[in-house]
């Protein structure tokens, strides 16, 4: 039954304290960010979502 399982009803939310971690290296961020994990069956060992609000227009 494992095999018919779609990939979507494999990824799982759960908690970390990774996030939380950053303020100890970047002191500048904290309180600014949040985050969240989730786990998956797949060969990708990491993966990162990074969604910016800016109150200044950005140039590169």
């Amino acid at each position: 039954m494992r095999r018919a399982q779609s990939a979507v009803q494999s990824i799982v939310p759960t908690s970390t304290r990774s996030v939380q971690s950053i303020d100890l290296f970047i002191p500048e961020l904290k309180g600014k960010l949040l985050g969240g994990i989730s786990t998956c069956p797949c060969n990708c060992r990491s993966m990162i979502d990074l969604t910016l609000n800016l109150d200044k227009k950005v140039t590169v």
